[in-house]
């Protein structure tokens, strides 16, 4: 059980910076466990292809494998998600995109929330990825009823690739890279595999 939750810690961390780099002892402090511990684990991981490693002298910097996931990926995702709900806007926010039915959507929160860097009166930045038309305007709807400053952009999958895909940064990018999956994390993983 100890080794899951600091797995989970650990793959938190990357998650939320996949950008980044971190040696095994900066991820040791920032997720405060002891060094042989994580080191330990980042060998089983890098192992398993679920993070990548490349050496930079005598360190080894580890990143998140972006085209890995597993149930390990998916239970750091939900543990991420679930850290966000305990923020009562946003447990708020959630409930009122459970009364759409429809499982088939991937629904990302972005921007400064997600980075964690929200000041007071930050709007909150959604994207939602879908090819169903009804299902666009069920969340639209669902917006309307929404007393917080929520920003809405909408993209089916094939648009939400085609921005990866492109050199130039922009904001499916911003997405990508700095996001907490609210709904379709399996969805969302599977999309972007092709990338």
């Amino acid at each position: 059980m100890v080794k899951i939750h600091t797995q989970d810690k650990l793959l938190s961390l990357l998650l939320s910076n996949k950008r980044e780099h971190f040696s095994i002892r900066e991820i040791s402090k920032r997720i405060k466990i002891d060094y042989k511990t994580v080191y330990l684990l980042v060998q089983n991981l890098i192992q398993n292809k679920i993070i990548l490693s490349q050496k930079a002298g005598q360190t080894t910097l580890c990143s998140i494998n972006l085209r890995s996931f597993n149930s390990d990926i998916f239970r750091a995702e939900s543990l991420r998600k679930e850290e966000l709900l305990k923020n009562n806007n946003f447990s708020a926010l959630q409930s009122y995109f459970k009364e759409v039915k429809n499982p088939f959507f991937v629904l990302l929160l972005f921007g400064s929330y997600a980075s964690g860097k929200a000041r007071t009166g930050s709007d909150i930045d959604l994207m939602l990825i879908t090819d169903d038309k009804t299902i666009e305007s069920q969340i639209k709807n669902q917006m309307s009823l929404i007393p917080l400053p929520v920003h809405l952009l909408s993209f089916t999958a094939g648009e939400f690739i085609s921005m990866l895909k492109t050199t130039e940064f922009n904001v499916g990018q911003e997405a990508f890279y700095n996001n907490i999956i609210l709904f379709g994390i399996e969805d969302y993983y599977r999309l972007i595999q092709g990338v």
